[in-house]
Parts: structure tokens; C-alpha cells; sequence
């Protein structure tokens, strides 16, 4: 302060010129959030090109993206199918009217097993594939829909016993479960086409990978109520 009347400055000077510089600060803060691209589209809402692009994404993302995490309820209708089935005879069948033994129960987790082996693994190549200017962002989700599509196909009659059906299982579970990430994480990329709206477009779509788990859960409730 003596400093301050050593200069001549009156202490109501030295006050105004401190709202002065304040006032300045808050219009300059104003002016660069309303330029800048991220403050003038936060407060908009989403464009029709941009909301069916985002119905388009979120219908994949729960379809495809993470049904390898749905085994066990996909596991339900195998069984019931005979897939892996000893048959009621043998060391390791154990007697019960539900015609299940020990080899069933560790094929089953061999499955789950490697097809989770196949999710993780696929990671790495995917992200080759994003940053390849030959196949980017939509070859490689392309890709990852129809290694799913085929996986699919391969479960749709498994048979029963140690049969065809059943030996195809294990690589549909590989297929559906390495075309997971191989879809999920160009979704992710895609979620920079939503200025303004990235932080709410990457979550929903995580959201919606945890959610693709009930896939397999409705086809055994459809299972069970049409008696397929």
C-alpha cells in the first residue's frame, strides 16, 4: 500500500482499475467460447443426417459388438440342442435326467474360453486396420459385421452329439467374438463426427457394448416361449 500512494494512485483509482480489468477478462473469456467450434455447437442439438447416424451406430453396437459376453445364456439353448452331449453313458456322465457330464461342461468353457481369447486378441489387428488408407474406418467395421454375420450362421443349426453341428461352435463362437472389437472400435472413430457431442456419443456406445450381452438372453427367451 505505500508503494501504491508512492505512485500518486488513489486507492478508488486503484479499485476501478481493477473492475475495469475484470470486466475486460470476462468479455474476452465470452467472445473465445461463443468462436470457438466446441462452444457454438454444445448448445445445439443434433442434425436428422446426424441422429439416423447415431440410430444406425447404436443398432450395431448392441447387435454386434459384445454378444461374446451373452455365453452363458446362449449355453442354455446348446445344451438343450445336445450339443456336446455324452449321450447317458460313459465314465464322466453323472447319472441325472438332464443328460449332462464332465466333457460337455469343459467344452462348453473351452468355447467361452478361446471365443474370449479371439475378442481381446482381435483388438491389435483392428487397430491396423483403422489407420490403413486402404480399409479404414468403414472396411474394417464391414469386416467385423460379417465375421459376426458368419459366426451366426454356423450356430443356427448345431446339431447334437459330437456331429458336424456341434464341431462348428467353436470357430462360430472364434468368429463372433473376434468380429466384436473388429465393429466396436470404428464405431468408436465415428463418434468424432458428432462435434460437440464426442464425450455423450463414446458413452452410449460403451453403454450399448455392455448391453449387446442380453443378445443371447432374448434368443433363449425366444427359444423358450416358441419352443424352437
Amino acid at each position: 500500500m505505500p508503494e501504491l500512494l508512492a505512485t500518486g494512485v488513489t486507492l478508488d483509482q486503484f479499485n476501478k482499475l481493477v473492475r475495469q480489468g475484470s470486466q475486460w477478462e470476462g468479455r474476452t473469456t465470452g467472445q473465445s467460447a461463443r468462436e470457438s467450434p466446441a462452444g457454438s455447437l454444445a448448445g445445439q442439438g443434433l442434425a436428422a443426417d446426424q441422429l439416423l447416424a447415431l440410430a444406425a451406430l447404436s443398432i450395431f453396437a448392441l447387435l454386434l459388438s459384445g454378444v461374446t459376453f451373452g455365453w452363458a445364456s446362449l449355453q442354455l439353448v446348446l445344451r438343450d440342442e445336445g450339443v456336446y452331449a455324452c449321450g447317458g453313458g460313459g465314465d464322466d456322465y453323472d447319472g441325472g435326467d438332464d443328460d449332462t457330464c464332465d466333457r460337455q461342461d469343459i467344452r462348453f468353457a473351452l468355447v467361452y474360453t478361446v471365443a474370449q481369447f479371439a475378442h481381446v486378441a482381435a483388438s491389435l489387428p483392428v487397430g491396423f486396420l483403422l489407420d490403413s488408407p486402404r480399409i479404414g474406418i468403414d472396411g474394417t467395421a464391414a469386416l467385423g459385421g460379417l465375421l459376426v454375420a458368419t459366426g451366426c450362421a454356423l450356430l443356427s443349426n448345431p446339431g447334437g452329439g459330437d456331429g458336424a453341428g456341434s464341431a462348428l461352435v467353436l470357430p462360430a463362437m472364434v468368429l463372433i467374438g473376434a468380429g466384436g472389437p473388429t465393429v466396436f472400435f470404428p464405431m468408436l472413430r465415428r463418434a468424432e463426427g458428432f462435434p460437440g457431442w464426442e464425450a455423450q456419443v463414446m458413452t452410449l456406445l460403451n453403454a450399448l457394448f455392455d448391453a449387446s450381452a442380453a443378445v443371447f438372453a432374448l434368443v433363449t427367451l425366444v427359444d423358450l416361449l416358441l419352443g424352437l
